[in-house]
This record gives structure tokens, C-alpha cells and sequence, in this order.
């Protein structure tokens, strides 16, 4: 890699990177000199992804684990710092689900959202901090939601666990800043991805994307590459006095949010 390669010589592990814009971050990663770590629950995915980065000649491993299960976390986490020589960047970007009102989510509705969520989040934050604290160096990057933001009708345990996501992400902040480990929030729109356009096909109100897309102000949705690039700004050194804070990237999208009956939804808007 280029010496000018923003994450040269570094460590990144990247959740739900077997499709969407976890796998855009872990792609763009690798092509700016990090050596990734792919971690999906799907390893048929997983293992595609890793494969694609190494065949442009970079580093990349795959690692199946369910971001939601805390001994499975415990475990991945433990082969990371086993396999790695160190852990410089950390993306909590798989996530989704939760959709539904307060009268319609279930018990276990709710708890699944949360786990997957904002528990995923927690538990890998939780195995490698004490990779970054021992360094004195890392990053955390989470994906959150403008729906953690704003909230949406139909949609009450995703939108709840996004929200307290960016809340986490400003403690991990807190605690992590004498230890010299940021952590900051990348907040996404609508993305134009294969299951954000199944949301739309499955919306109850049978919105078409150009419906979504006339919502935006600047009258489209993201490409998975520009949410990535959110990603490695705030994993790079570029970003080093940057923590605690939410980027928000939605096209103008919460200037004069309405709600959107997304509840099917969590997954399309962000990691899908």
C-alpha cells in the first residue's frame, strides 16, 4: 500500500461486513492500508468478503460470530487479540430489525433489537478495550441511525436502540479519552442498498424509492461508498481531536423529517 494510505500499518475489525455498508468499510479500509478483520453472522457471506479484499491484494480475515450473543463476542474477541499483533479501529456496524409499534413488538422483539443493536456494540467495545487502553491508542466507530435521532412511527425498539447507541458511544468517549481511545457515531439515512430497496418493496404504505427519495433534499439516497468515507475519516488520524460526537450523513434528510413508516425498516437505513 501507498505510504499516504490514511490506515497504513493498522488494525480494524468491522462488523456485519459480509454485505452493505459494512462491507464498503471494510473494502475502503483495506484499500487505505488497513489489514480488516470481516465479522458476520452469515459465513458464507463473511467468507466472500474477506476473500474479494484479499484478491485486490490486501489484508483481510473472516470471523463468524452473532454480534448479539455475548459469549460468542467473548470468543471473537479473544482470536482477534490472539491472531492480531494489535486492534487499532473498531466498527460496530452490524445491526437491523426491531420494526414495529408499542403495541405490536414483542418482549423478545424488543430484546433482539437491542441486543443486536446496541448489545453487539457493548460487548466487542468491552473484549478489545483493553487491547486499545494497554496501546494507550484506538478507535470506535459506531453506526447509528437518523431514526436514533429523530424516531419513527412503527419502529420503537429499533429507534430506541440507536438512540441509546449515540449515548454509548459519548461514554465509551468519556472513559476512553485518558486512555487516548476515541469513539464517535456515524448516523446514516436512507442508503441506497439491496435491503433497503426490499424495505421499500415490504413498506406498508407501499413507498417506491422514488417516493424515499423525494423526502431528501438533495433528492437521492447515499451511496454505500459515501457512508464509508464517513467511517474512515473518523477512523483516521485526519479525525484525531474529533470524539464523542454524531456525523450525521442523510442528504439534507432530517432538515424537515416527517416519519416515513420505515418500521420494517432498521436494517435498509444503515447496515443493510
Amino acid at each position: 500500500m501507498a505510504g499516504s494510505a490514511r490506515l497504513a500499518g493498522r488494525t480494524a475489525v468491522v462488523t456485519g461486513a459480509g454485505s452493505g455498508i459494512g462491507l464498503e468499510i471494510a473494502r475502503l479500509f483495506a484499500a487505505e492500508g488497513a489489514s480488516v478483520v470481516c465479522l458476520d453472522r452469515v459465513r458464507d457471506a463473511v467468507e466472500e468478503a474477506a476473500r474479494s479484499i484479499c484478491a485486490t491484494g490486501a489484508i483481510a480475515q473472516a470471523l463468524v460470530a452473532d454480534v448479539s450473543d455475548p459469549a460468542a463476542v467473548a470468543a471473537a474477541g479473544a482470536r482477534i487479540v490472539r491472531d492480531c499483533s494489535s486492534v487499532d479501529v473498531l466498527v460496530n456496524n452490524a445491526g437491523g430489525g426491531g420494526a414495529g409499534s408499542i403495541m405490536a413488538v414483542s418482549v423478545d422483539g424488543w430484546r433482539e433489537a437491542i441486543d443486536v443493536n446496541l448489545g453487539g456494540a457493548f460487548y466487542l467495545a468491552k473484549a478489545l478495550w483493553p487491547v486499545f487502553a494497554g496501546q494507550r491508542r484506538g478507535v470506535i466507530v459506531n453506526n447509528g441511525s437518523i431514526m436514533g435521532l429523530m424516531g419513527d412511527m412503527n419502529s420503537i425498539a429499533y429507534c430506541s436502540a440507536k438512540a441509546a447507541l449515540v449515548g454509548m458511544t459519548r461514554c465509551l468517549a468519556a472513559d476512553g479519552a485518558a486512555y487516548g481511545i476515541r469513539a464517535n457515531c456515524v448516523c446514516p439515512g436512507f442508503v441506497d442498498t439491496p435491503a433497503m430497496r426490499a424495505v421499500a418493496a415490504g413498506s406498508s404504505v407501499r413507498r417506491t424509492i422514488a417516493d424515499f427519495e423525494r423526502s431528501i433534499p438533495l433528492g437521492r439516497m447515499a451511496r454505500t461508498r459515501e457512508v464509508a468515507l464517513a467511517f474512515l475519516f473518523l477512523a483516521s488520524d485526519e479525525a484525531s481531536y474529533i470524539t464523542g460526537t454524531t456525523l450525521v450523513v442523510d442528504g439534507g434528510a432530517t432538515l424537515g423529517y416527517q416519519g416515513s413508516d420505515l418500521s420494517a425498516a432498521g436494517a435498509g437505513l444503515a447496515e443493510g
